[in-house]
């Protein structure tokens, strides 16, 4: 897919339909449009054998007009619609009536003399003048580095056929997560110089890219000829990099969220051309590797009943939880099992799935709360696990689940597959769900992720609810439903663009379909807020915590209103956390860098949702989650219990003279301070200092009319924990 386009001349938008998403019963292709910000006129064309294909764009049906050019498959001139382009929110359009899509080309111009002819090199030879093969070639070394180390990269472009005249310009395209490239300081970071070139170059910006806030393009000109087989030699030192391991192979700039390769080149040969990516195949690519292992996690169910067998996970990684496979483990790690006053050996891990993870079975417990511990020699491996609370007698189980994720189907990376494999055995889940934007999906590719979400969702072991999440008018809002298929509503679309539409469409399905907010301080607006649909709140993700306005766990602009704000509205909402997790890692984020995602605005680690629940299925995750029986955390599977005059988190009662407040907290680490918050303000507190402590507190202080409490869990290694709030009306 490729965009040509700038301010100063026509656009011209190419898309080989080999692209396009199908699903088996639909007669249908469909794509989401490679967009720039552009309004105007447009002229539509498609070229094909098909005899009578139909297109589908923003609700309006178009039909073919003449054939232009008869070479096999045919241009037809589809019609004109005036476009108003926005490079947030492309379209999607729809193809019906093709018998061969595989060699069919979409294009869309605003140029209205123009009569395409031939096929994709023909095209895009006629546009620009020449092919983007004869643009050049890219070299980058090195091409293969490791997660989180300060790299010297030393790019080497070599001019093709083409050259470059006196004019024209280079340009190298930087992700925004690496340091920030400058030109003054030799010694900085991000210091990046032109070393070689065959022709004066010179450097005449550095700024955010018009095609990407993701991007920084650096932008520099000829002041005299690049001859065929030219070259520039250009350095740049990035102290920050990436923690996330990826491998970069395209080159096309078709979207924002396009996974361009770290300096990837485009040229503009002469004035009078448009910026153009090397070709696929030509420019360099470029592999993060994750690092060596440096940490082991353990993972325990968080409750188990007596007589049942207990499942430990072991999972190494890097310092920045990446799992690594550079080298076969040599770690001399001896496990044990920590009672109350006790401790017993479990011996060597065993059970190994792949290189980085093993599974154990240890043996049924007696009542009371254990850990594990690993110990090594070198210290490297030394590790403790959540704690595990074996009970005689429950009717509840408490479970974990990271419910906002993205993969490579809207603006992230990493497949569906891979996501739930991830979610299942690396993050060690109960349940999940994958959120990709539902602005960035066709109507195929949603039924094709309803059907992998179903078809990984195993009752008893393992949850997935269909979801995904909507940018409209009001913010940011995840929807979910329990059941086998969810409507998709785009907040791009005039018909769902605004909650109280969304609503309307969904009315009567209060029982099926809940949807919570997100990152309420970066842009949530308040004013339609359903209390039927909006049963909780996410108070932290990968973004920081939402929690307060003065939160010192955010690092963005802040153009929404906080949790406590909300709730001094009289909204009833629970506590959820999760990630907005952009590597298809849900619950299990990288950790320890500035920006923990190859997304800009993330930089903590992943939230986790803990759940009671009587059982691991759809249904039942989904109605605690609509009763409110969950508490939010940032990462760690602390227990706690929670209640008001025995009513439990979520609850809604009636004050009766006091409201007497009892908990119990077992974390992952000293827990350092439990802080009560009544009406958004702290009432009691205790520094406990210790692991496990239970607690009791009256508060005698009638309410005027209604009151919440909610507990908040500081532990000494800085991680936090809140439940949901209960209410007391007077």
């Amino acid at each position: 897919m490729s965009v040509y386009y700038d301010d100063s001349r026509d656009i011209y938008i190419i898309v080989p339909l080999r692209d396009a998403k199908s699903y088996p019963s639909r007669s249908s292709i469909d794509l989401l449009l490679p967009t720039r910000n552009f309004t105007g006129e447009c002229y539509l064309w498609i070229y094909t054998e098909a005899e009578h294909p139909v297109i589908k764009i923003k609700n309006e049906t178009f039909l073919p007009h003449e054939v232009v050019v008869r070479d096999g498959r045919r241009w037809l001139f589809m019609g004109r619609k005036y476009l108003k382009l926005n490079l947030a929110s492309p379209p999607v359009v729809s193809f019906f009536g093709l018998t061969d899509p595989s060699g069919d080309i979409f294009l869309i111009t605003s140029n209205k003399d123009f009569i395409p002819h031939g096929g994709l090199a023909d095209i895009e030879r006629q546009i620009l003048g020449y092919s983007r093969e004869s643009l050049g070639v890219s070299q980058i070394i090195p091409n293969v580095t490791t997660v989180g180390r300060p790299v010297k990269f030393k790019l080497i472009f070599t001019a093709g056929e083409t050259g470059i005249k006196r004019g024209g310009r280079i340009r190298l395209t930087i992700p925004r997560i690496f340091s920030n490239p400058q030109i003054k300081d030799p010694n900085g970071d991000g210091y990046l110089k032109i070393v070689k070139a065959d022709a004066q170059l010179e450097i005449i910006s550095i700024e955010v890219s018009r095609d990407s806030w993701e991007w920084i393009d650096i932008t520099a000109e000829f002041k005299e000829d690049l001859k065929p087989g030219g070259k520039v030699v250009i350095y740049y030192k990035a102290e920050r990099t990436q923690i996330v391991p990826f491998e970069y192979e395209r080159t096309d700039r078709s979207y924002w969220f396009s996974k361009i390769p770290p300096m990837a080149i485009s040229v503009m040969p002469n004035k009078r051309c448009y910026f153009t990516p090397l070709a696929n195949g030509y420019s360099h690519t470029l592999t993060f590797k994750a690092d060596i292992p440096e940490r082991l996690h353990l993972i325990v169910p968080s409750h188990a009943r007596t007589g049942e067998r207990i499942v430990l996970h072991g999972i190494f990684t890097d310092k920045f939880r990446n799992l690594s496979d550079v080298y076969p483990l040599h770690a001399d790690v001896r496990l044990k099992l920590l009672g109350r006053d006790w401790e017993e050996d479990l011996g060597r891990p065993r059970g190994f799935y792949g290189r980085s993870a093993f599974k154990m079975l240890l043996d049924p417990l007696p009542e009371g709360v254990y850990r594990i511990k690993a110990d090594s020699p070198s210290g490297r491996f030394n590790s403790l696990s959540n704690p595990i609370k074996v009970e005689n007698d429950s009717n509840l189980s408490l479970y974990w689940g990271d419910i906002h994720a993205h993969s490579e189907m809207s603006d992230g990376i990493g497949s569906p597959e891979s996501f739930y494999w991830h979610a299942r055995n690396i993050a060690c889940l109960d349940f999940t769900a994958l959120t990709d934007h539902a602005c960035y999906l066709t109507d195929n590719e949603w039924l094709w992720m309803q059907d992998l979400a179903n078809m990984y969702n195993k009752p008893g072991k393992f949850v997935t609810f269909i979801g995904y999440e909507w940018s409209g008018k009001e913010g940011d809002r995840n929807f979910y439903t329990w059941r086998n298929e969810l409507p998709l509503f785009r907040g791009t679309d005039p018909k769902t663009n605004s909650l109280r539409k969304v609503w309307r469409l969904i009315e009567g399905m209060e029982e099926e379909v809940i949807a919570i907010p997100h990152h309420s301080l970066e842009n949530a607006k308040w004013e339609y807020h359903n209390p039927s649909f909006e049963r909780l709140i996410e108070i932290y993700s990968m973004w920081g915590s939402s929690e307060t306005a003065d939160t010192k766990l955010w690092r963005m602009p802040k153009y929404g209103i906080s949790v406590r704000q909300i709730l001094s509205t009289g909204s009833k909402l629970g506590f959820t956390a999760g990630s907005d997790n952009h590597d298809g890692r849900a619950g299990f984020s990288g950790e320890g860098a500035y920006y923990t995602s190859i997304y800009v605005p993330l930089g903590f680690r992943s939230g986790l949702t803990a759940v009671y629940s009587n059982a691991l299925s759809r249904r039942e995750i989904f109605h605690s989650l609509r009763r409110r029986r969950c508490y939010a955390t940032t990462g760690e599977r602390i227990i706690i219990s929670f209640q008001i005059n025995d009513l439990c988190m979520g609850s809604e009662g009636v004050w009766d003279g006091s409201a007497r407040i009892r908990g119990e907290v077992h974390g992952t680490d000293l827990i350092s301070r439990l802080e009560l918050i009544r009406n958004g303000e702290v009432v009691w507190s205790m520094r406990p200092n210790r692991m496990d402590v239970a607690f009791y507190w009256e508060d005698y202080q009638s309410p005027d009319e209604l009151v919440y409490y909610y507990l908040r869990v500081k532990q000494a290694d800085g991680n936090l924990a809140w439940t949901s709030p209960i209410w007391l009306t007077k």
